[in-house]
């Protein structure tokens, strides 16, 4: 029996490690929301625990923003699928946003309770979903949809 050797287009392996970022972000992002939950109802002892992982997310959000600016994959999915360019350029600037405010997360709550504090990171989860949600559906569909109806 011959074994089935999977082969990537590079952008493809790229692609494949982005989604593969966004998901440990968003595993990351769930456990700190617990914890804040915690914080938030009176649990020192989670406090800690949080001021270190707020830190670690912090280094993940950016270690992944670099590696997709690095790798120039959403600039090839621009010039691959001109329809997405405008969009792609809004992504890419919006990196600058979510950097600044992972920073001030990873500073923990400043002068606000931790009710507030959780509120926040909430807040900013939803936007760093919203941005990765939008990059997954644009590499998707230039480098993985079905391409039999073009032509």
């Amino acid at each position: 029996m011959i074994d089935a050797v999977e082969t990537r287009s590079p952008a493809e392996a790229e692609t494949h490690s982005i989604q593969s970022d966004h998901r440990a972000l968003g595993a990351a992002a769930e456990r700190l929301e617990l914890l804040l939950g915690a914080c938030a109802e009176g649990g020192a002892a989670a406090s800690s625990e949080v001021r270190v992982l707020l830190e670690e997310f912090r280094r993940l959000l950016e270690a992944h923003l670099s590696a997709e600016e690095r790798s120039g994959v959403l600039k090839r999915a621009a010039v691959a699928e001109p329809r997405f360019a405008r969009r792609i350029v809004q992504l890419m600037r919006e990196h600058y946003e979510l950097r600044r405010r992972v920073g001030a997360l990873a500073a923990g709550p400043q002068g606000e309770s931790w009710v507030g504090f959780r509120a926040r990171f909430i807040e900013f989860r939803g936007v760093l979903d919203l941005h990765e949600q939008a990059e997954n559906d644009i590499l998707q569909r230039t480098y993985f949809e079905d391409l039999g109806g073009r032509g």
